[in-house]
């Protein structure tokens, strides 16, 4: 007995006999959410004098850091600006 068969012919039909993957419907939300983060990040690290720049990235790795925390971290360099 060859379990699971059927799903295997149903996705070759689908793909004229090449395996197709599924689409991932986080895929667009993950596109999105990581060009903010991207975006947030830039402007986090741009608040920070370029001798500090460094460090602070060096804080990504080390803190657990939320985007919350940062954007508050860029409210206040605005504040003091």
């Amino acid at each position: 007995m060859n379990r699971g068969s059927g799903a295997l012919e149903a996705v070759e039909a689908v793909g004229g006999g090449r395996m197709v993957p599924a689409p991932d419907p986080v895929a667009r939300e993950y596109a999105f959410v990581y060009s903010e983060g991207e975006a947030l990040l830039r402007r986090w690290l741009d608040t920070a004098p370029a001798a500090e720049r460094a460090a602070r990235f060096g804080r990504l790795l080390r803190e657990q850091l939320t985007p919350r925390a940062i954007g508050a971290e860029i409210e206040a360099a605005a504040a003091g600006a």
